[in-house]
């Protein structure tokens, strides 16, 4: 959506307000579209955008050529995240009134929003060509360049706008952008510093600043880099080792249920295909724990996984439609204790920047290097299908999510059938100095239907915690896990606080 502010909205409701009581005659000879129209104009420029579009098709039925009635109905699905549905309208308004840039430049971002890049430029230039000068139809050109990899000719574009009062920081950042793809990384450096200089505050200084930070970290500026890593060096106090408080139902001789250790893991990716429509992926997971004094408990595993997804479009809405696959051996003490795989197919439904619904599939299996006997045999798979709805709020910093999941576990053994119910909701949040903050809860409600103990239980999970940057790619981090276990066999019940602190880097 353009920058452009409603010339006169809430000025021509009140000057018409005013003349209906000073030249009542004047005031019935304007139209009811005219007054709706005026109506509509208000309640864009307070963000009421669906308001405003009621008015708005009021007008248009009344009048329909009134090419400002549909210009302010395509800005308001802008305003309303919804390009595809603003296109048309901008495109009447523009047909309608051919001597006006305006529509035109607002056809033009709305095209480059909905990816329609070469009707973007041709809407753009259609703009210059009726205003040579014109600094949205510029910028928006240049981003559509952009979007096609044409980066050395947008760059000119966006140098004439460096002095614009406007749009001077999107120039300057973009730029960068295009300088940090054509390899000329002091140059984009310099671009971002300039961006950020004009407005650290804003969204644009912030990610400038991001990039600058990024440039001297080895990466790309603007582009994300096709590899990341995230190591972890943790202390953990476990209130509760023992999963259980009867020994006799694990496989390990545990004496003590308090204990310390130390963490480290790793996360590594490499995306191999990234583009605007989806992309692919390789994952490699890595753990090891040290306990302090149960070193009969020290757990390592090693996990890799291939994924990727890919967008599909469905009028407004994006459908991201992916999947992922992974397999992890599992150690104790030093010997194989598990291997588990799983295979997800998932979709997400992107309704706006604010609502995302995602579906998944869960389809895994463990098996044991001593899984038991008969009745006892824990060799098992497993199906789960969840719906989580996500709510993005303050612009993207906060991410709400609700969701539930079903499922079944099919083991060799009929003691560890049983089917699933969970429950989860979260929140995360970015806070000032780029830290990260995070609160989930899950609900698990397991029914062993087959067992000779007629088991059930019900399991909470409350998970809090902090990433406060320290220095460059270098985090602290802390949080808080409790776990809860109320079963029908009293000796299952447990409850378990895990307190940990440490270091973690990204790069």
């Amino acid at each position: 959506m353009s920058n452009r502010d409603v010339r006169g909205g809430i000025g021509a409701l009140v000057c018409l307000v005013a003349l209906s009581f000073l030249f009542p005659a004047l005031a019935r000879g304007g139209t009811e579209a005219q007054i709706k129209l005026e109506q509509a104009k208000v309640q864009f420029s307070a963000q009421n955008y669906q308001e405003a579009l009621g008015l708005l098709d009021a007008v248009v039925a009344e009048e329909p050529e009134n090419a400002e009635a549909y210009h302010y109905a395509g800005l308001c699905q802008l305003g309303l995240d919804k390009p595809e549905a603003a296109i048309p309208l901008l495109t009447k308004a523009a047909e309608l009134k051919p001597g006006d840039a305006g529509a035109l430049e607002d056809l033009a971002w709305a095209q480059v929003m909905s990816g329609k890049l070469d009707d973007a430029i041709a809407s753009a230039d259609r703009a210059l060509g009726v205003n040579p000068s014109s600094e949205p139809a510029t910028l928006y050109k240049a981003q559509a360049l952009m979007g096609q990899n044409k980066f050395g000719e947008a760059k000119p574009l966006l140098q004439k706008l460096e002095g614009s009062a406007t749009y001077g920081q999107a120039a300057l950042y973009y730029e960068g952008i295009c300088a940090a793809n054509l390899g000329q990384m002091d140059q984009a450096g310099g671009y971002f510093q300039r961006a950020a200089a004009l407005g650290p505050d804003t969204e644009l200084g912030k990610k400038a600043a991001a990039n600058v930070s990024a440039l001297e970290a080895g990466g790309v500026a603007g582009q994300a880099k096709p590899w990341s890593v995230r190591v972890r060096l943790l202390y953990q106090y476990d209130t509760n080792i023992v999963p259980v408080n009867n020994e006799d139902f694990l496989p390990e001789d545990v004496s003590h249920q308090e204990d310390g250790r130390a963490v480290l893991d790793l996360d590594a990716r490499y995306k191999f295909v990234d583009t605007a429509e989806g992309n692919a992926y390789v994952r490699y997971g890595g753990y090891s724990n040290w306990q302090f004094r149960e070193n009969s408990l020290n757990i390592m595993y090693h996990r890799g996984e291939l994924g990727g997804s890919r967008d599909l479009k469905a009028g407004p809405t994006v459908i991201r439609v992916g999947a992922k696959a992974w397999y992890m051996v599992n150690y104790l003490d030093g010997d194989l204790y598990s291997n588990n795989w799983q295979a997800t197919p998932e979709a997400t439904f992107i309704w706006s920047r604010e609502l995302r619904t995602r579906l998944t599939v869960d389809e895994a299996g463990e098996t044991f290097d001593d899984p038991g006997e008969d009745d006892n045999d824990r060799d098992n798979t497993r199906t789960i299908v969840s719906i989580q709805q996500h709510f993005f709020l303050a612009d993207g910093k906060v991410n709400t999510w609700i969701g539930y999941g079903y499922g079944a576990v099919n083991a060799s053994g009929d003691n560890y059938n049983r089917v699933d119910n969970l429950g989860h909701a979260g929140l995360m949040a970015s806070l000032p100095r780029k830290s990260v903050a995070a609160l989930i809860y899950r609900y698990e409600y397991r029914d062993y239907p087959d067992s000779a103990f007629d088991r059930r239980e019900v399991r909470n999970t409350v998970n809090a915690s902090l990433q406060v940057p320290v220095y460059k790619q270098l985090s602290a981090y802390a949080s808080v896990v409790y776990m809860s276990v109320d079963a029908n066999l009293e000796q299952l019940e447990y409850e378990r606080w895990i307190y940990t602190l440490g270091m973690m880097a990204d790069f």
